[in-house]
């Protein structure tokens, strides 16, 4: 758990005065401690979660990709869940005794961290030709695009060539110019979010600030990735800039659209996804745009995702706060609809949105980081269905549709909660576990 405050400065202030500069293992996180988690994934088969850590404070010198044993997580839960026992080094909550309270070291995959660059965010999964898996994450520190290989069997991260304990990843995987040639064009600061389309060999960055979208070629054979066009101003409108989140409509499809919405304005930006050459990179192109506010007004997107078939489109928006639901299917002249057909109030300042489906009906998860909870809403008849109270900053999240559970990053109180989503469990769409301590002050 992050302990800060007084304490924090005085040694801050001691060490400044006496003139002692910090050792690299008094700068370097531990190993195995959420430190304001942000980007959540499961890989393939469900086995492992892999989980960033921002280091948002800049207290150490790096952040952390690291992989949690969800294996063990099931276990502890199911354990409490049917006879309250207590695993070692859990505890049932003082505010709340029904949840269980655990120091997340054990549940980390011995040795599997890796340190990363400061401010990670989301983190996307392409499954390689091999079967193995590739991680990719924008890192606003840096600026970059990290890309992480990972073994499904073991939870084993490679991002370097060294063979140290606690390595950092090194800059061969770190996506930052036009086809890795520093001699050309950087890429653009305050990279964001991402989407990955293994099938299509692409993984598409959104930026903060300046509104540009760029795109990575991904190889499915494994080969590095390459930063291969950058859209420069994609989602600008007037004076509204920047873009948070961007998605897919048909993964794997030949010409398949990307739609990204904008940080500021009522607007959805399209993309066509080509390949000039057979063995050439592809190419992002725009398509058009098209309005939010058919129904109430609605700025500012923040997370959107598609429904599997790629025919509606759920984009969150915080100005006003609302979940809009957007028919894409194809259209008599074979282009996507992109029709308003619904909305349905949301929480304040709203982040990211799941969909999944554990037994009740398809089901959007969404995170409300100024309220700590997540609230789950019906797609079908666009009604609300639970609040669900996590902790504090809820951030990313990841649908466990096989063991019925959600997992939650907390960035602000240093945890990830895990809710139980089985339909008729007395314990269901409530919080049961946090692994790290920082719930008990919420």
């Amino acid at each position: 758990m992050r302990v800060l405050g007084l304490r924090t400065l005085v040694l801050a202030a001691l060490l400044a005065a006496t003139g002692c500069p910090a050792s690299s293992n008094e700068v370097q996180p531990a190993p195995d401690q959420f430190y304001f988690p942000t980007g959540l994934a499961m890989t393939d088969g469900g086995r492992y979660l892999l989980v960033a850590n921002a280091n948002s404070d800049l207290r150490f010198d790096s952040g952390i990709l690291g992989v949690v044993d969800l294996d063990r997580v099931e276990t502890t839960a199911r354990a409490w869940l049917a006879s309250d026992e207590v695993d070692e080094g859990c505890e049932p909550g003082a505010s709340d005794p029904s949840r269980l309270l655990c120091d997340e070291s054990p549940f980390w995959v011995a040795n599997s961290s890796r340190r990363i660059g400061n401010f990670a965010g989301e983190i996307e999964l392409q499954t390689l030709a091999s079967g193995a898996q590739r991680a990719f994450m924008p890192v606003r520190g840096d600026p970059s695009v990290l890309w992480v290989d990972v073994d499904v069997d073991t939870g084993t991260l490679t991002c370097d060539d060294s063979g140290g304990a606690f390595p950092r990843c090194d800059s061969s995987h770190r996506v930052t110019n036009l086809f890795n040639d520093p001699e050309q064009r950087q890429l653009t600061t305050e990279p964001f979010g991402i989407y990955v389309d293994g099938g299509n060999e692409i993984a598409a960055v959104t930026h903060l600030t300046s509104g540009d979208v760029s795109l990575v070629f991904a190889p499915a054979d494994g080969q590095r990735p390459a930063l291969v066009d950058i859209e420069a101003g994609a989602t600008l409108s007037g004076q509204s800039n920047g873009s948070v989140d961007v998605a897919g409509r048909r993964p794997g499809s030949p010409g398949d659209f990307l739609y990204s919405g904008s940080r500021g304005a009522n607007r959805v930006q399209m993309f066509t996804l080509s390949r000039p050459s057979a063995d050439g990179p592809p190419v992002l192109g725009r398509a058009g745009f098209f309005n939010l506010d058919a129904l109430t007004p609605a700025s500012e997107s923040r997370g959107m995702v598609f429904s599997d078939d790629g025919e509606r489109l759920y984009v969150l928006n915080r100005n006003t706060p609302s979940l809009v639901v957007i028919d894409t299917a194809d259209g008599p002249s074979g282009q996507p609809n992109n029709v308003v057909v619904g909305s349905v109030e949301m929480c304040g300042r709203a982040t990211l949105i799941e969909l999944g489906d554990v037994g009740r009906g398809e089901k959007a998860y969404v995170t409300c980081f100024r309220q700590g909870t997540v609230w789950v809403i019906d797609v079908a008849r666009l009604s609300l269905d639970a609040i669900i109270n996590v902790g504090r900053g809820p951030d990313d999240l990841v649908v466990d549709e096989a063991r019925q559970l959600l997992y939650v990053t907390n960035f602000l109180d240093d945890s990830v909660a895990v809710i139980d989503l089985a339909p008729a469990s007395p314990t269901e769409n409530r919080a049961v576990l946090s692994l790290g301590l920082g719930p008990d002050e919420f």
